[in-house]
């Protein structure tokens, strides 16, 4: 995580903090479907490309965890487009995933698997978190950079917004 002195809202521009809010927005929705309120983004090229939010409970699945859910939407709009492996792959490599709680290890796996070119995430996930919390799943040569965007008070503010679980 940054140590720098800077204020925390000078450490992310505008957009970030305008994708983070899009992810807070799933979260609520899963909040709504009483689920655990995590929501991701994924972004290309300054365009979100796809969303997620945790569906658990509601598909009595464990797996089907935000960042899962908007990968999964990702890979079907790719296969209908015909991408072969290598082009998904190269797809994933400049993709930005925005996550309003720490990817828990098993996301933290599949994203740093998979090659993403970084990771924002509002909050720590001290139970479950593969970022750092728990484990540094991201800690290898082809690491994922890693952004926490807590320091912004987002934590604060998802908690305020979305409400506690």
């Amino acid at each position: 995580m940054e140590t720098d002195n800077a204020a925390p809202c000078e450490r992310f521009s505008p957009e970030v903090l305008g994708f983070m809010q899009l992810a807070i927005d799933q979260a609520k929705l899963a909040l709504d479907s009483l689920e655990v309120p995590v929501g991701c983004v994924i972004v290309e090229g300054g365009n979100v490309i796809a969303a997620g939010r945790n569906r658990t409970n509601e598909t009595r699945n464990a797996t089907r965890h935000a960042e899962m859910e908007a990968l999964d939407v990702l890979l079907v709009q790719w296969q209908r487009s015909g991408f072969s492996a290598a082009e998904v792959a190269q797809k994933f490599s400049v993709c930005s995933f925005y996550v309003t709680c720490e990817p828990c290890i098993m996301c933290a796996a599949a994203l740093s698997i998979i090659g993403v070119k970084e990771v924002y995430y509002g909050c720590a996930n001290d139970k479950f978190g593969g970022c750092g919390s728990i484990l540094s799943l991201n800690s290898s040569s082809s690491e994922a950079c890693i952004r926490s965007v807590s320091e912004l008070a987002f934590s604060a503010h998802c908690l305020m917004d979305v409400g506690s679980y």
